[in-house]
């Protein structure tokens, strides 16, 4: 396991609600219009486009939104803590607090971004390892 999918799996552990202990997340296939997605949400998201090492997990199950909200707040919690850990990264996080997160880890030799939606079946973690952003003379 590379340190980025280690770090991605911290955040998925961080971020899975207390209630779903049981549902740890299981990876899922990777299609192609995932891929695609992932891309797009990464790039608008960090404006660094994905280099690889893409995957998609699930935690199955009915999440509330109480349940995703304090979630979010767990996972807030971590990359602020990431923060003092790396001096010199760049830490972007946001959340509506209902369906939505977003992650990104810049200005690091290990960038990557993270994204977590809520659906009906459970909450998907998507990930992806950024390509280093380039250094202005």
């Amino acid at each position: 396991m590379t340190p980025k999918i280690c770090l991605v799996a911290a955040l998925a552990l961080c971020a899975a609600a207390p209630a779903s202990a049981q549902a740890l997340p299981e990876s899922l296939p990777l299609p192609p219009q995932w891929e695609k997605e992932i891309s797009a949400a990464a790039l608008k998201f960090s404006g660094q486009p994905c280099a690889g090492e893409y995957s998609v997990d699930r935690a199955a199950g009915r999440f509330s939104s109480a349940q995703f909200a304090e979630a979010a707040a767990s996972a807030k919690a971590f990359t602020q803590d990431l923060q003092a850990f790396l001096p010199g990264a760049r830490v972007r996080f946001e959340t509506d607090s209902d369906h939505l997160t977003r992650f990104a880890l810049l200005d690091t030799v290990l960038p990557l971004f993270s994204q977590q939606e809520r659906r009906a079946d459970g909450v998907y973690t998507l990930n992806c390892s950024l390509a280093p952003a380039s250094r202005r003379p």
